[in-house]
Parts: structure tokens; sequence; C-alpha cells
């Protein structure tokens, strides 16, 4: 179960960084 929680941090992290990507992108 331990795992299974991690993989979902890691799926939030890199989401989170694409949104962060997407902005950026916008900004410019």
């Amino acid at each position: 179960a331990r795992k299974h929680i991690h993989n979902s941090v890691i799926q939030q992290i890199l989401l989170f960084n694409n949104l962060d990507v997407q902005l950026h992108k916008h900004a410019e």
C-alpha cells in the first residue's frame, strides 16, 4: 500500500511540474 501512495505522490509532482511548464509557456 505504501508503494502505491508513493507512486501517487510522484504522479502528482509530475502533474504539477507539467502545469508549471504550461504556465511558463503561456507567460512567454
